[in-house]
């Protein structure tokens, strides 16, 4: 800690380097035509050589100015010339000027001059978000850097009524990763965890995002797969000038530094950059995925002895340090007089992360007797993320082109370490699981809009992708212990588990769109009529083989936990145990089909009443194959029976917006989703883990309709400064829930229709400045910003229904719902001088008790719902800048170092289920622009 708090000191003290440029840009409109956009004049800076003309559409811009002050001149032959004084250019920011020319000079006061940044930018987005006739909430890449977020994850938790749940991703409005959607540039990706309806947040780091944009409203143009949100991921923006950046970073987590860090022997030199964990983990030939159709594997002897690459065994490590590094570099190909550009972006990074989870956890009965009692349940985590992001961009008076090519690959190595006894058997038992995940993501995307002419427009679009997700060799081992520090493996207690999971994925989807715009004395903006159509295809294959370790001869083995490969091939030498393969479903063979059309109609009944309406017709078609049964169906017991689901959906929409004055806006939205399951949720592919606790999927599942209406009320007091109250209700039918059956001394997961739901809540959101509350502009380098969500949820299910799951309770919250949700920041903006500042930000956010998991049982014994309590985390973050050139940021996380805490009640009283610490993080990170 000291010492890198003398790192820091030392940077703050560092050289200056040389102050960047600033670009002035704008419109220029003809008086004389009632100000339409005026092309081909002249924009020049009064005294200097700089200049340009103006494009077809009015427009121009003029880069890389040294900051200052200025005077604008514009002139077009048989026009008054308008000169323009005092127009300030400011390092790394756009000025733009604003005006028109006609036959007579304009007057001073018709020039709007403001200086305006990149979407980037959260001034920028705050003042889209006011102009927007939908209802969104975006972060760029200025907020994320200010709050210290690393992915989107981490973006899409800071907005209102999103939070993040341990292991299942973000929930929105109380609804979990199942109800959202996820674009890349509003284009389907490729689901990399098969697992998951999407891929995970976190795979997006900042280096590859320009903004995000978090959509609970729905409307025409989205994919209508969704009740919580639709979240797009704008990848890096088209560059106007050149630039170099690099960065790297180191950071520890004290708890992680303080414990035994455990990882499996597998995990070599290239496992710490994220690369040959597969190879390292090799399964025999037999279980090849194209073997799917072999005969049931059976290994013994010296075959079992050679048969897998990987051991059971694990190791510590003495240092875990994590580390990143990423570069980019942006730059102008080419640029022409009449405003023609060719740019482009590369970026790539990599980053990886030494995660722990200290505590212990526990099952009870009904009546809240121990039924389980773990002292120690720990577990590591090391993983690694690596990205790369190259873009094309090409822009000319109509044309706008845009290549982008995204590489995602990911890796995640953990092991479990548990002990403690089962009072039920009187046993003690060790355990552990020791899991490696592989992951990578390839995306292809061109994306394009020719413009005819001010009043038509095309957009079009292409996408092509393919994913794979790996499960090499994932061990799962219990082990009973005996007196003196013995441990015997038992036909009735143990298990030696052997997983190999393998998903590969490819999609391909399109998009079209047609706008036309419609002149109206009403209103000063265009009337709008687009339609279009959006199809995405997407192809999943699975291969899964399940292997266990079986006795042979004897009822129980000896084994050395210090040396559990030692103990346990002598027995397969001695042929005691042997390998043999547990029948499950192993091949799958998913493909997925939607195919929409879609038309929105913005009309403007006056300059301050607009109203959007849309309907998209969604062809929705699941199909599981019959190649998902091997040929020897008859030997295996638990297979996919194959089926096909098709169905048209109608889903109307409509957003109104009335300006009530020019700062302040009321929304009015109202629209019909849908939301289809998750490929694991109805399939039946079997995991359990070192406790037992086991997952199941249901084919019976169907898909939820979803009936969303929100009403809300927003004021822009100025252009750092944003107060909003929403009001919003969903009726979902036919939710879809994951419930969990206990059985003895473990835990069934699995997944059902409950009848209906009800959500519906408030959410409020602030964020401004103190030069604003106190009317003094020198206080406005202090920001701060809150939202708060209030929210009520109902899921009602039938006496049916009841019997048939064995549910506890008819009538509850929704699972994973909190009633309270809070995300609040602070910021303090200092300039030490002309080539040194600093921001300094407090971040905190929380969330009220919610349901884990929803309580079940047997007709004649019922658990109750388990809670998932409070979790109250304070982050902070010292960012530092110098010159525009050198930065270097600190980062502490969890600072409360509070503890993760599910709870069931028992004899009245609500007693732990699970119970652990994630522990503090530091990290600092430098970066240098050139």
């Amino acid at each position: 800690m000291k010492t890198i708090f003398n790192i820091l000191i030392c940077l703050v003290s560092a050289a200056s380097f040389a102050q960047g440029t600033g670009s002035i840009s704008g419109l220029l409109t003809d008086k004389e035509t009632g100000n339409q956009p005026l092309p081909f004049a002249n924009v020049t800076i009064k005294g200097t050589t700089k200049g340009t003309t103006t494009d077809f559409d009015g427009l121009y811009q003029i880069e890389n100015i040294e900051p200052g002050t200025y005077t604008l001149v514009f002139s077009f032959v048989g026009y008054e010339t308008l000169e323009v004084p005092n127009v300030k250019v400011t390092a790394n920011k756009v000025t733009e000027v604003n005006t028109g020319l006609g036959a007579s000079a304009a007057a001073l006061d018709e020039v709007l001059i403001q200086v305006v940044s990149s979407r980037e930018k959260e001034t920028a987005l705050l003042l889209e978000q006011k102009k927007a006739v939908e209802m969104k909430q975006s972060i760029g890449a200025q907020e994320l850097a200010r709050k210290g977020v690393s992915d989107a994850e981490g973006a899409v938790t800071k907005t209102t009524g999103v939070t993040k749940v341990s292991s299942r991703g973000v929930f929105v409005r109380g609804l979990d990763e199942r109800y959202s959607f996820l674009t890349l540039n509003n284009l389907p990706i490729a689901p990399v965890n098969w697992e998951n309806k999407i891929p995970s947040l976190d795979l997006f780091t900042s280096s590859v995002i320009s903004k995000i944009d978090v959509n609970k409203v729905f409307y025409s143009n989205l994919y209508g797969d969704f009740a919580g949100a639709s979240i797009n991921v704008d990848s890096k923006e088209m560059p106007n000038s050149s630039a170099t950046k690099v960065s790297f970073s180191a950071g520890v987590n004290l708890q992680s530094l303080d414990n035994d860090f455990l990882t499996d022997k597998e995990n070599g030199e290239l496992n710490y950059f994220g690369f040959g964990g597969v190879d390292a983990r090799e399964a025999p030939a037999a279980l090849a995925n194209e073997n799917y159709n072999a005969p049931r594997f059976t290994a013994t002897g010296q075959d079992a002895v050679n048969a897998f690459e990987s051991d059971w065994n694990t190791e510590q490590i003495d240092t875990p340090i994590s580390t990143g590094m990423s570069i980019s570099n942006e730059g102008v190909i080419s640029r022409k007089e009449n405003g023609d550009r060719t740019a482009y972006y590369f970026g790539m990074s990599f980053s990886n992360d030494f995660d722990s989870q200290i505590g212990n956890s526990f099952l009870r009965n009904p009546q809240g007797s121990l039924l389980r009692d773990i002292e120690r349940n720990n577990s590591f985590s090391y993983k690694t993320n690596a990205n790369a992001l190259f873009s094309l961009f090409h822009k000319t008076e109509k044309n706008y082109i845009n290549f982008n090519y995204l590489f995602l690959k990911t890796t995640s190595n953990s092991v479990s370490d548990n002990y403690g006894s089962y009072p039920s058997t009187n046993a003690d038992l060790l355990g552990g699981d020791s899991k490696y995940l592989q992951s990578y993501l390839s995306q292809f995307q061109l994306k394009g809009t020719y413009t005819f002419n001010p009043l038509n427009s095309l957009d079009y679009a292409v996408t092509y992708g393919d994913s794979e997700y790996s499960q090499p060799d994932n061990n799962v081992i219990t082990l009973e212990e005996l007196s003196g520090d013995r441990y015997v493996f038992a036909s009735n207690s143990g298990r030696l588990y052997k997983y190999f999971l393998d998903s590969e994925n490819y999609n391909i989807g399109g998009h079209l769109g047609y706008n036309l715009n419609f002149e109206t004395n009403k209103s000063e903006d265009f009337n709008t009529l687009k339609f279009g159509g959006d199809m995405n295809y997407e192809r999943l294959d699975v291969y899964n083989r399940y292997m266990n370790v079986q006795l042979t001869n004897t009822g129980r083995i000896f084994i050395d936990p210090n040396d559990i490969d030692g103990t346990l091939n002598q027995s397969f030498l001695d042929e005691r145990a042997r390998y043999v393969e547990r029948l499950d479903t192993r091949y799958l063979d998913i493909q997925t089909e939607v195919a929409a059309g879609f038309a929105n109609y913005n009309h403007n009944f006056s300059d301050k009443f607009n109203v959007l309406a849309g309907l998209r017709l969604e062809n929705f078609v699941r199909t599981l194959g019959d190649e998902s049964i091997p040929a020897q169906a008859t030997e295996q017991e638990n297979q996919a029976d194959p089926f096909e689901f098709s169905k048209v959906f109608v889903l109307p929409s409509l957003n109104m917006r009335y300006s009530l004055s020019d700062n302040s806006n009321l929304r009015f939205a109202a629209s019909k989703t849908y939301t289809k399951p998750k490929n694991i949720e109805i399939v039946n592919i079997t995991r359990q883990n070192s406790l037992g606790d086991l997952i199941q999927g249901n084919p019976e599942l169907e898909n939820s309709d979803n009936y969303n209406v929100d009403l809300k009320y927003e004021i822009f007091p100025d252009k750092n400064s944003l107060f909003s109250v929403n009001l919003f209700g969903k009726y979902i039918d036919k939710p879809i829930e994951r419930l969990v059956q206990n059985s003895g001394s473990y835990i069934v997961t699995i997944f059902a229709n409950t009848d209906q739901a009800y959500i519906y809540g408030a959410e409020f959101e602030f964020k401004t400045t103190l030069g604003y509350l106190l009317k003094q502009e020198q206080w406005n380098d202090l920001s701060f910003g809150a939202n708060v969500t209030l929210m009520n949820s109902e899921t009602n299910i039938s006496d049916d229904l009841m019997n048939e799951l064995n549910l506890t309770n008819s009538s509850r919250p929704l699972q994973g719902a909190s009633d309270f949700l809070l995300n609040a920041d602070i910021s303090y903006n200092a300039d030490f001088s002309e080539n040194y500042q600093s921001t300094f930000t407090f971040l905190f956010n929380t969330y009220s008790k919610r349901i884990s998991r929803v309580g079940s049982g047997s007709a004649e014994v019922k658990y109750d719902d388990e809670y998932e309590q409070p979790f109250n985390n304070l982050s902070f973050i010292w960012k530092n800048k110098f010159n525009d050139k050198f930065s270097a940021s600190f980062k502490i996380n969890n600072l409360l170092d509070d503890t993760y805490e599910r709870t069931i009640e028992g004899n009245g009283e609500q007693l732990s289920n699970l119970s652990y610490k994630v522990g503090r993080s530091l990290s600092l990170s430098l970066g240098y622009e050139f």
